[in-house]
């Protein structure tokens, strides 16, 4: 089944797309990663967040989205929706900086199907807005939240706001009404997730079991999907097989193509 919200992955998701458990995956694909790559990737999925969800509505600028993933991957968020609307879009040269790659990212129609997701897995919506709004502090962050940004232009829909549990706005001191949609998202996620983090004495939100899944799919990530299958068939028929040896592949050998830096 499809999981909309919260962590992305099933128990089984390794034994159905490798055939093999999470654990047994980062085994035979950890000798191909640099040491120092490899410490990153296991510290950033322990900071992995998925009980935070930020939600972007009818954005008309693909740069903006573009830099709205930027913003949610940078603090360690795995998690994007994206409310496409008419599905018009402007196009823009800002890209995402590859960090798409790293989040687990789901498109819907309207703000309704998404948000009535979101409910029924337990998340409250909380949406900005300029009116009738609580303060970034007033909001509960540990608790599971969606959080929604509306559009350049006209911001959050009706439907959205319907469905709201809490609003709140970003305080402007200036003579400026509202900030750019990005700059907005960093500055009420970067409140969020920090929050959460003060108030739990930790960043990430995964257990143990999960987080050695999130570790499998990063590192086949790292490496390419495409090459990381293929060397774990190869490793894991030799092991059925009952080959000689460690069962591992030396990175010369698994061969030359490399992953991108993390």
């Amino acid at each position: 089944a499809t999981i909309n919200f919260g962590f992305p992955y099933a128990k089984d998701f390794c034994f159905e797309q490798f055939g093999c458990s999470a654990e047994k995956v980062v085994e035979l694909l950890e000798p191909l990663m640099i040491e120092t790559r490899s410490a990153k990737l296991s510290t950033i999925v322990e900071n992995r967040i998925f009980d935070l969800v930020p939600v972007v509505e009818g954005l008309y600028d693909l740069g903006n989205v573009a830099a709205v993933c930027r913003t949610v991957e940078g603090l360690g968020i795995g998690s994007v929706h994206v409310i496409t609307g008419d599905g018009t879009y402007k196009q823009s040269a800002r890209t995402t900086q590859g960090s798409h790659k790293w989040l687990q990212a789901q498109r819907w129609n309207d703000a309704t199907s998404c948000l009535t997701a979101a409910k029924e897995a337990g998340y409250k919506v909380v949406v900005t807005d300029l009116e009738a709004a609580v303060s970034l502090d007033e909001v509960d962050w540990t608790e599971k939240t969606v959080l929604l940004f509306g559009n350049e232009h006209a911001g959050v829909s009706e439907e959205a706001k319907a469905l709201a549990d809490q609003r709140v706005i970003i305080p402007m001191h200036g003579f400026v009404e509202s900030f750019n949609i990005s700059v907005a998202a960093a500055m009420a996620l970067k409140h969020a997730a920090d929050a959460r983090e003060k108030a739990l004495g930790k960043r990430g939100d995964l257990n143990a079991e999960d987080q050695a899944i999130l570790r499998a799919v990063y590192y086949t990530k790292h490496l390419g999907d495409a090459r990381a299958r293929d060397i774990l068939k190869s490793l894991l028929e030799r092991d059925s097989k009952g080959g000689g040896g460690s069962g591992k592949l030396e990175p010369s050998q698994a061969g030359s193509g490399q992953g991108a830096s993390l």
